[in-house]
């Protein structure tokens, strides 16, 4: 589900309130502006909901934050912990098909910050088995 420009504005707030706990202290608007070299005020109308961050912005903004890109979700969908690191979800993971199986069977996959439609999944998902049967014969190849 896509969040309203609102409904991101409110995670932003909690994320720097997130960084704050972090920190031990205030991490106001300006600090969060600072460190992304955009003014207090535009900062101040993403959490006031006047405007929808991008997600190259977004994912910055979860940098800063020490949130992960999954924190700006819906909160009923939001399973993600956000004291843990990702990685710590994937360390086990060490075949390329093993995660590609996990991210594909994500409901609202993403490609550039637009919801991947049913077609587009599947056209992805066969381009990167293309791309690991190829590196599977060059792996043989090398192996030879």
């Amino acid at each position: 589900m896509v969040l309203s420009k609102k409904e991101i504005g409110l995670l932003v707030n909690k994320a720097r309130k997130h960084k704050s706990k972090i920190i031990g202290g205030k991490y106001t608007q300006s600090m969060l502006a600072v460190d992304l070299e955009l003014s207090r005020g535009y900062i101040g109308d993403i959490e006031n909901g006047r405007i929808y961050p991008n997600y190259v912005l977004l994912n910055k903004i979860a940098e800063k934050c020490e949130v992960p890109l999954g924190f700006f979700v819906d909160e009923e969908e939001q399973a993600i912990d956000i004291t843990k690191t990702p990685t710590s979800d994937f360390a086990e993971i060490t075949d390329v098909r093993d995660a590609m199986d996990i991210i594909f069977s994500e409901p609202d996959l993403m490609l550039n910050g637009e919801m991947l439609s049913k077609a587009s999944k599947i056209a992805l998902a066969n381009a990167i088995r293309i791309g690991i049967t190829y590196a599977e014969r060059v792996q043989n190849e090398e192996n030879k």
